[in-house]
């Protein structure tokens, strides 16, 4: 059920974006003379979209939820603590721990594509 949100949450906020940077006319997924999004560029997107989330909705809790909070929902970690009603530190580490696994299961799941994104290779 969480990926299921995690998915839907995170394909809502690509199209929000890719809505603003077609209004502002800078997307980076258009072909610069014609103004037409490329197919493969938006299915390369989508994509990566969509193995993030089935990737955020593997994680366990609590990093899962903090993870969701701060970058779909877009909280402040304060508000993250606040919601989870833990400390500030607790909610900074579940963010950083959950950002450590969720690095190394994109890298599992991507392989060697990953490390040349980060430039590792």
């Amino acid at each position: 059920m969480v990926g299921v949100v995690v998915q839907t949450a995170a394909t809502k906020r690509w199209r929000e974006v890719a809505r603003r940077q077609e209004t502002a006319g800078s997307s980076s997924l258009e072909d610069r003379e014609s103004g037409v999004a490329k197919p493969d560029a938006m299915a390369e997107r989508l994509d990566t979209f969509r193995r993030l989330a089935d990737s955020v909705a593997k994680l366990p809790e609590p990093y899962r939820s903090v993870i969701y909070l701060r970058y779909v929902e877009g909280m402040s970690v304060r508000e993250v603590a606040k919601q989870q009603s833990v400390p500030l530190a607790t909610a900074q580490s579940h963010v950083h721990r959950g950002l450590e696994k969720l690095r190394l299961m994109v890298a599992d799941n991507i392989g060697s594509q990953w490390l040349l994104l980060q430039g590792l290779q």
